[in-house]
């Protein structure tokens, strides 16, 4: 079995990258729990938190980069 800690590893980006697109809180909800489904783990709100943790964590890295050099550009376009 995965660690937890490598799943939020794992979806914690793809979480980020969503962030700028139209996709809601449900529909990412929604794919989490079918992603876990099809993995046989459970879902639990202390791993949602924990995802949520780790986008927080991801965009103040990637502020903090974007400040230091705005011309980077790795983003997904909006």
């Amino acid at each position: 079995m995965v660690a937890r800690r490598w799943i939020v590893k794992d979806l914690a980006p793809f979480w980020y990258s969503t962030l700028r697109l139209k996709i809601t809180d449900r529909q990412r909800s929604h794919w989490l729990e079918e992603y876990l489904r099809h993995r046989g783990l459970a879902q639990d709100a202390g791993l949602t938190k924990a995802i949520e943790r780790k986008v927080r964590s991801i965009a103040r890295h990637d502020a903090r980069l974007h400040q230091k050099r705005p011309e980077r550009d790795v983003s997904i376009p909006v």
